[in-house]
């Protein structure tokens, strides 16, 4: 039993296999909440994923074709962010309209282009990989992405590290595995020196490298280090089972005061994730999810590394090759999401676990590309096992938002415009005032609020309190002195409970801004007129 065991242990299906049981259930803690639909969203998410991996990696009978499918995919991402050109910021884009996202998906194919632009025996798909990888590069340097350049110089290293340690018996061979690699990265470093050489595109790409010798002092870091510490002080109270796969989101707001505090109808955007994938996989499953998610990586790398050092390992050069580059994905991965949202995305995921599944193929095959005996019905298990996964991330990307959880939202009447909402003041310790912008209060007072909308209606104004609204939240942030800021404050120790505000006395002393927001006809409203309390000091 004992042998059984230490033997699964050594076989990446069945860590994923438990991976993906453990995600439904963790979507079962949300359900019957209204944030099922999140909950249900992820769910897709991670079981689309996993079964891909799994389905390439029982159903390919021969790694060439699904090589050269990822290198051209890649081909394809590149063209269309060329053709995109420059954001106005200077980030290079493509179809995904971030940086963030087109930096990762490129950093998910680059591996595979890389192992086909060294392995293939064609010499036209050997060069045609070569330029796709040169131009893929040229396009990660230009999304100005730092935490994928890290990441692609974690797999760069990882790939020549377990390519170049191969027995070889001619001095030819040794020279044809230095020569390529060698050559592709003399371009890559010439290209980037044009591009830093005091030209339009240089001088962006030299600024955002020239960050990285004072990252703490940059605002995008400091960002995500207010976002880790009040994510990383979630996981105590569930760090064995997390809150929920899909909840954090939903939940960072009150931990984090970053992104917005989503309504359960609403999306998740870039800015409402923790900026570390296993953080957040943590949070939604618990440390038993993100041990198993980590057993699973760890059991494929360790068999392409024992594929490796296998007895005629070097006669199947593609082969080979696709256990490096998943070796290089793997490490590439798992720097870049250590500060990077891009993951929590299927239109960057997937291709992680298509990656993923080619190394299981490979990790499979022994000798000949075609070595694996793979049976009709495995193969239409396959087809099928494909055919659903993309149908499964297609509809957890395109269906309506609230499919599994309708949430009431106000609903204006036909002919309404929406112009503004004011938050107001409306009582102090139980005494009602009468609608006021400001105040000032002491430590311990109970301030409650009300939020009123503004439209227009035929050239009329009209004003509804939205207040009790199921989607109206408040927010308190704290100013630097007594006079009162805008919501760029840091968030405040005095918090919210509904539209009640109990003043902490460790805001003594300072100006508090109080925003407020609601989720009307299908868009998020936030205030444009937000209150303030001046708290006084103790005594």
């Amino acid at each position: 039993m004992r042998r059984r065991i230490v033997a699964l242990a050594g076989h990446p299906e069945a860590w994923l296999g438990l991976l993906l049981v453990w995600a439904m259930l963790s979507a079962l803690q949300s359900g019957h909440t209204p944030w099922e639909r999140a909950a249900g969203t992820e769910a897709l998410r991670w079981g689309a994923g996993i079964a891909l991996a799994l389905a390439l990696g029982h159903g390919l009978r021969r790694t060439l074709p699904a090589a050269q499918a990822l290198t051209v995919l890649l081909a394809a991402l590149v063209l269309t962010t060329l053709a995109a050109g420059l954001g106005p910021d200077g980030h290079i884009t493509g179809p995904f309209r971030d940086h963030q996202l087109c930096a990762s998906a490129l950093l998910a194919l680059l591996p595979f282009a890389a192992a086909l632009a060294l392995a293939a025996e064609q010499p036209r798909w050997r060069w045609g990989a070569q330029v796709v990888t040169l131009a893929a590069a040229v396009c990660l340097a230009l999304t100005q992405t730092r935490s994928a350049w890290i990441g692609a110089g974690a797999a760069a290293l990882v790939f020549a590290a377990h390519w170049l340690r191969r027995p070889q018996t001619s001095p030819a061979p040794r020279r044809r595995a230095w020569i390529t690699p060698a050559l592709l990265a003399v371009c890559v470093a010439g290209a980037f020196a044009v591009l830093a050489a005091g030209t339009d595109l240089g001088r962006p790409l030299a600024g955002r490298a020239g960050t990285l010798e004072a990252v703490g002092r940059d605002g995008s870091w400091q960002t995500r280090e207010r976002i880790w510490r009040g994510a990383a002080s979630m996981i105590p109270s569930h760090a064995l089972a997390g809150w929920g796969l899909g909840r954090y989101p939903s939940l960072q707001w009150d931990w984090t005061h970053e992104g917005r505090p989503l309504s359960p109808t609403q999306r998740p955007s870039l800015s409402e994730q923790a900026h570390d994938f296993y953080l957040q996989t943590a949070i939604e499953m618990g440390g038993i999810g993100l041990i198993l998610y980590l057993a699973a990586l760890g059991a494929l790398a360790a068999g392409c590394r024992r594929g490796l050092r296998e007895p005629g390992a070097h006669s199947d050069g593609l082969t080979r090759a696709l256990r490096v580059a998943t070796l290089a994905l793997i490490a590439g991965q798992g720097v870049d999401a250590l500060a990077s949202p891009s993951w929590q995305f299927a239109e960057v995921s997937l291709l992680f676990w298509a990656g993923l599944g080619v190394g299981l193929a490979a990790v499979r095959q022994t000798g000949a590309d075609s070595a694996v005996s793979v049976s009709p019905a495995t193969r239409r298990l396959l087809r099928l096992g494909i055919a659903a996964t993309a149908a499964v991330a297609l509809a957890a990307q395109c269906l309506p938002v609230g499919w599994l959880s309708p949430v009431e939202a106000y609903t204006p009447p036909a002919g309404y415009q929406y112009k503004d909402s004011t938050v107001y003041i409306a009582s102090i310790n139980g005494v009602a005032v009468n609608n006021l912008s400001s105040a000032t209060v002491n430590p311990g007072d109970t301030v409650t609020c009300k939020l009123i909308a503004h439209y227009t209606s035929g050239g009329q104004d009209v004003y509804v309190d939205v207040t009790s609204d199921p989607n109206a939240g408040f927010v308190s942030y704290r100013c630097p002195g007594t006079t009162a800021c805008t919501n760029s404050g840091s968030p405040s120790v005095s918090t919210f409970s509904g539209n009640s505000l109990t003043v902490s006395p460790s805001d003594a002393g300072h100006a508090l801004t109080l925003s407020g927001h609601f989720y009307s006809s299908g868009a998020y409203k936030t205030a444009a007129y937000n209150a303030s309390l001046i708290v006084n000091s103790a005594h």
